[in-house]
């Protein structure tokens, strides 16, 4: 099996993963459009918890 590499030295990824502005801009993005989504359903008078049955 050491020959397969279980059981070998400790394993480590091919390279370092970083986060970069282009990510928070994207993450910040999702929750803009989740927030006007809600926003907009709130609005209408359509905002339903489902997950609280029938209101």
């Amino acid at each position: 099996m050491e020959a397969r590499g279980f059981g070998g030295a400790q394993r480590t990824w091919a390279r370092q993963a970083t986060f970069s502005r282009l990510d928070a801009w994207v993450v910040l993005g999702g929750l803009l459009i989740a927030a006007t989504a809600m926003a907009a359903a709130i609005g209408a008078g359509t905002w339903n918890m489902v997950f609280l049955g029938q209101q």
